[in-house]
């Protein structure tokens, strides 16, 4: 065993000394001492505790931030090209963020950027964990999602958005599981478009 690992052990050995899932501040030193020490050993141990604490994570608003958005920002500042390959990589990771998290703005601001880039798969995976996410009114964020991605692709482009099939085929899917105003409003964007 290396010094690495002696140092991991005693760090998790010393947070199993406390109530941590009652404190946040605990965990969250926690994670950054344990980020400090390896990115790799810090990940694993988010994977943990959304995996084994998942229950009690979406049914406390608290521990649903804690473990999705403010992990996120806590592992992008460690390292953001790291943090931004786990979305895709690791799905108990995306599904912490996605599904239990509020869409905060390094997860929303990547989300745009697949769906600019038109990597219609990997947002359509994200897509998947945000329409399960209690935390979130889908309609809404879906408008602002679409609306977003719309902004910047005519931006980008300097001329009006042009959708592939694909693309369509994905947004209309979820438009479809809109029950709030938003849904009309969407179909109308989209129809504009085609």
């Amino acid at each position: 065993m290396n010094t690495k690992q002696i140092k991991f052990y005693q760090l998790y050995e010393k947070l199993c000394k406390f109530d941590y899932m009652s404190d946040i501040t605990i965990v969250a030193k926690f994670f950054d001492n344990v980020l400090a020490l390896d990115f790799g050993y810090a990940t694993e141990m988010w994977e943990y505790f959304s995996t084994v604490y998942e229950s009690a994570i979406t049914k406390d608003t608290k521990l649903s931030k804690f473990f999705s958005d403010d992990l996120l920002n806590t592992f992008y500042k460690a390292d953001s090209k790291k943090a931004i390959k786990l979305i895709l990589e690791n799905g108990v990771i995306s599904s912490a963020i996605y599904q239990f998290g509020t869409l905060d703005s390094i997860a929303f601001d990547y989300l745009i950027e697949l769906l600019v880039t038109s990597k219609v798969e990997y947002a359509d995976y994200l897509l998947k964990f945000v329409i399960k996410n209690n935390n979130l009114d889908f309609g809404p964020i879906f408008k602002k999602v679409v609306t977003k991605m719309l902004d910047d692709i005519t931006a980008k482009t300097k001329q009006p958005p042009k959708i592939n099939r694909k693309m369509d085929a994905m947004l209309t899917g979820y438009i479809n599981k809109i029950k709030t105003d938003e849904k009309s409003l969407l179909k109308q964007r989209l129809l504009e478009l085609s």
